[in-house]
């Protein structure tokens, strides 16, 4: 009985050493998708005010949005 404790303690360590690994590299990985989140943000601004830009000079409104709205 007493190897089966040791080994359950083993388990045990083991799993708290792979829950701490993997809740960093989670918390790593929500930073990267909230980073990812605003440069797309960032990057669609800039389309949608090039898209204006060529309606504007290009003497009418013409949708060149992909998403065809």
């Amino acid at each position: 009985m007493s190897e089966f404790c040791v080994k359950c303690t083993e388990h045990e360590a083991n799993i708290e050493v792979l829950n701490k690994r993997y809740y960093a590299e989670i918390q790593c990985m929500k930073q990267k998708i909230k980073d990812l989140q605003e440069a797309n943000a960032k990057l669609q601004n800039e389309n949608d005010a090039l898209i204006m830009d060529v309606a504007f000079y290009g003497g009418g409104l013409t949708n060149l949005s992909c998403n065809n709205k």
